[in-house]
């Protein structure tokens, strides 16, 4: 008669389909192994009992005792080998839980704290980009006079020479009479074509400002020059009278009427 000795601890069971690891008695296996199934994914194997099982051994042979049944059938020696239907190894939690596809939830960056101090300072550096650049445009006149060479530079943006007006406006003189009862100030002055070119010339307006700074306009009015055009390079020469002028007027100016845009 043989046995089997226990084998006192659990192994590790792999399922070779899915990697699912289980812990099961080894004892469940001797003497030549059995069919398993995995319960994660179906998969089944023929699993075999450790090398290190102990191995069965040889009894000496007893006697039946006079009040014992007969002995035992030689047949209970083999362990029969269950079918997959009689055994399903289980495991109520595996020792590694299989990933899933979706992998690891990972928590978000921390957001970066606000550098005030870089925010200052890129925002001073773009006030002064803008005061340099705005600089630049509405100087350009004088900037091309000093050095002649910025020129083609500004040509070359789109910006070109200011425009330049064709006429040019002296400073007008005043003149206080008496009409009777009735003050008249008396305006002259003379307007200059600066151009190599015949120019037309617009409506005059004249402006009766007073003393303070900046002057406030008093009274405004307009009028005819004495001719339409001007040749190149000539010189004309106007007049004109407002009667009952404010009491308060210091300063006279005369220059050309606004001409309103062709889209306005």
């Amino acid at each position: 008669m043989t046995q089997v000795t226990a084998f006192q601890s659990d192994m590790i069971l792999t399922c070779p389909a899915c990697n699912t690891r289980y812990s099961v008695d080894p004892n469940s296996l001797v003497p030549n192994g059995r069919a398993v199934r995995c319960t994660k994914c179906g998969n089944t194997w023929t699993e075999r009992p450790p090398g290190d099982m102990p191995r069965m051994v040889e009894q000496p042979y007893q006697a039946p005792s006079q009040s014992g049944g007969a002995a035992a059938d030689d047949d209970d020696d083999d362990v029969e080998v269950p079918s997959i239907e009689e055994m399903t190894v289980k495991a109520e939690r595996p020792l590694f839980r299989p990933r899933t596809a979706r992998g690891p939830v990972r928590k978000p960056p921390p957001k970066p704290q606000r550098s005030w101090g870089a925010l200052i300072a890129w925002g001073s550096f773009a006030a002064v980009l803008i005061a340099v650049v705005a600089s630049t445009v509405l100087l350009r006149g004088m900037i091309m006079n000093m050095w002649p060479p910025a020129t083609q530079l500004y040509q070359l943006v789109g910006l070109g020479a200011p425009k330049v007006q064709p006429l040019q406006f002296g400073d007008p003189v005043a003149a206080w009479e008496v009409d009777g009862n009735t003050n008249v100030i008396v305006v002259t002055g003379m307007i200059t074509n600066i151009t190599d070119a015949t120019q037309p010339v617009p409506k005059l307006r004249g402006s009766l400002l007073d003393a303070r700074d900046p002057p406030r306009e008093l009274f405004t009015w307009t009028f005819d020059p004495p001719t339409q055009h001007l040749d190149a390079g000539a010189t004309m020469n106007y007049a004109t009278r407002v009667p009952n002028p404010p009491a308060a007027t210091r300063r006279v100016l005369v220059a050309q009427e606004a001409v309103p845009d062709a889209g306005g």
